[in-house]
């Protein structure tokens, strides 16, 4: 048998063994031996020398070898002893001298060897071949990918291709890429001459980007575009259809095997058939249908109602009672939701739905729950310069107009007066369910003032109060707080021939007639002039019944005296005056009784309110009392 003591060994000429080579051994030699003997320090071999050979059974159990007598074992010789033949023999040694040997004909052959992935270096990953240095693994060579993570290599065992070979500089580099590009050739190879048109393949999702999926189909990528991923229209972000990992199914659209790389476009929509030929059976208009929120647009919502078939939900048909601006504000994706089917265009592949008709109208529910004059609960949900807003029971809201939130005047300012999410007591004005509106008022629910106003300053009562402010058209009267009588210039003793400031002043106490009470504008009209003209024609008559009595003055003389002619003919037509108006005042009065039967009580103690007088509250006009 050949053996070799250089610095690579042959195998199979290395393995000694019978006694013909009793002479012929020599260090470096590679025998099989028998194991004769266990001492505690060695193992002893029988490999046909003179002497015994020994293996230190430290190394064995560094290597987690046991052995028993009998045993036969690989072992290199290392030295001999001349004088009594014995040898150092080493079990590793032999099997690192075999493994280089095999790692040898495997590069020599091309043939891929294994090994362990046992740490990283700079540049790349060591790799243990059961060699007593670490072969060098090159990153790029390590997968397919440019930098693989260190994380999913170290501490696997893999196939490796041999680079280059060097024992003397202890130098092994090598390639895993070069076997993964080579399986995954005849992979692909096998992969591209089974392929056709129209199959249905089973792949993985791999990549996402903005044009389109990547599958892969068992080693080789095939594109889904946008367009082919869903049956529910045009898709933006594949990433709501899809995930990363997920596994599909998807059909061969296109195949040109000659291309390089390959050229495969597959249709994730066509592997699931086309819903749109059930839709025509089992969806009907006005039926109503669970869905769930799948995107969303400026102008709507989309809903899908069966796998792979979307309707539009538009902006209007979500909410009966909230402006929508974005679906987004009220919607999420995903959300499940129930529908109403108002059209259905098979043809062109479009579906109408309405979320808001899946539900009872509110507006309907709140005409059969609300009368006008109700007095309701509700929550404020927002206030602007001209009113608040408050949403009802029914679900649906009203507004409450400024000028309906006080009796005060002016009104206060809506944003100061209610808060949103608070509670009011309202009451139903005005409801118009073709536009949706209810007017509501607040001030309604609360006690007018001007009810009890109203009664204290009725027409042709006596006031006495102190001048507020004297203008140039008129008085204005203190009458109590927060309560102001007018006196228009007419209505002054001296005419408008005397401006008022040059008689009257701030603080001066006065003395009137009640003209009239207007509640709508919220002013008294007072004349001193009338009361002053009532006091006199008063004073005259009394005179003329005590001048009567006494026989003192005759008709004759009454007539002759020019003066008190003019008395008695003024205290006439104030009198018959009088009379004119109250007549006036008690039709009037009956005409609005019948108004308000009618009308409804808009507002709360209205028909305490003294009737409406003929206008006459400006300067112009102002002529109540004067006598003919």
């Amino acid at each position: 048998m050949e053996k070799e003591t250089g610095g690579d060994v042959d195998f199979e000429a290395s393995i000694l063994g019978g006694e013909d080579t009793l002479q012929e051994l020599r260090t470096g030699d590679i025998v099989e031996g028998e194991v004769i003997q266990i001492t505690p320090e060695d193992v002893v071999v029988d490999v046909g020398l003179k002497g015994e050979g020994r293996v230190p059974r430290s190394e064995l159990a560094e290597m987690g070898v046991e052995l028993g007598l009998g045993d036969r074992i690989l072992v290199k010789v290392q030295r001999i002893n001349s004088e009594d033949g014995t040898a150092r023999l080493s079990h590793k040694k032999a099997l690192e001298d075999r493994r280089w040997g095999e790692v040898k004909e495997a590069f020599q052959e091309k043939r891929p060897v294994e090994g362990t992935i046992t740490g990283e270096v700079k540049g790349g990953f060591k790799v243990d071949l059961g060699l007593p240095f670490k072969a060098f693994l090159p990153r790029s060579q390590a997968t397919l990918r440019n930098r693989p993570p260190s994380a999913e290599l170290i501490g696997n065992t893999y196939a490796f291709e041999v680079k280059e070979l060097d024992r003397r500089r202890k130098n092994i580099v090598l390639s895993r890429r070069s076997l993964l590009e080579a399986e995954q050739k005849k992979i692909r190879e096998e992969i591209l001459g089974r392929i056709n048109i129209g199959d249905i393949l089973d792949g993985k999702v791999k990549n996402i980007t903005n044009f389109g999926v990547f599958i892969d189909i068992g080693g080789i990528d095939g594109l889904v575009t946008l367009g082919d991923l869903s049956w529910s229209g045009f898709v933006k972000d594949a990433s709501t259809v899809v995930k990363k990992g997920e596994a599909v199914k998807v059909k061969v659209l296109e195949f040109d095997p000659e291309a390089e790389p390959p050229r495969i476009r597959l249709g994730l929509k066509q592997a699931q058939g086309d819903p749109w030929g059930r839709v025509e059976e089992e969806i009907g208009e006005n039926a109503i249908l669970d869905g769930t929120v799948k995107s969303f647009t400026n102008f709507g919502v989309f809903v899908e109602i069966l796998p792979g078939v979307d309707g539009l939900v538009h902006v209007s048909e979500i909410s009966w009672t909230e402006h929508v601006n974005h679906p987004s504000d009220v919607l999420e994706l995903g959300q499940p939701v129930r529908v109403k089917v108002l059209g259905v265009d098979v043809e062109n592949r479009r579906i109408s739905l309405s979320i808001k008709q899946a539900l009872p109208d509110p507006w309907t529910v709140a005409l059969d729950e609300y009368r006008q004059g109700n007095i309701v609960k509700g929550i404020v949900t927002g206030t602007t310069d001209f009113g608040a807003f408050v949403r009802l029971g029914a679900g649906v809201e009203g507004m409450i107009h400024k000028t309906d939130m006080s009796w005060d005047d002016p009104p206060p300012n809506p944003k100061e007066m209610f808060q949103v999410g608070q509670e009011v007591e309202v009451m139903i004005l005005k409801m118009d369910v073709v536009a949706k509106k209810i007017s509501l008022g607040y001030k309604q629910t609360l006690p007018d003032p001007w009810n009890e106003i109203a009664r204290r300053y009725q027409k042709n009562s006596t006031v006495e109060a102190p001048v507020a402010r004297v203008a140039p058209e008129g008085l204005f009267l203190a009458l109590e707080e927060g309560v102001e009588g007018y006196v228009p210039g007419s209505e002054l003793p001296y005419g408008r021939s005397v401006r008022p400031e040059e008689v009257y002043e701030e603080g001066q106490v006065v003395r009137g007639t009640v003209l009239r009470l207007d509640r709508k504008s919220k002013r008294i009209t007072i004349s001193i002039k009338q009361l002053q003209r009532s006091e006199e024609a008063r004073d005259l008559k009394d005179y003329m019944s005590e001048q009567g009595e006494s026989g003192g003055v005759t008709l004759g003389e009454m007539i002759g005296n020019t003066e008190l002619a003019r008395q008695l003919q003024e205290m006439m037509a104030s009198q018959k005056k009088e009379e004119a108006e109250k007549e006036e005042g008690k039709e009037k009065e009956k005409e609005e009784r019948k108004k308000g039967e009618k009308k409804g009580a808009e507002e709360p103690g209205q028909a305490e309110a003294e009737p409406k007088a003929e206008d006459g509250g400006g300067a112009k006009g102002e002529g109540g009392g004067e006598g003919a």
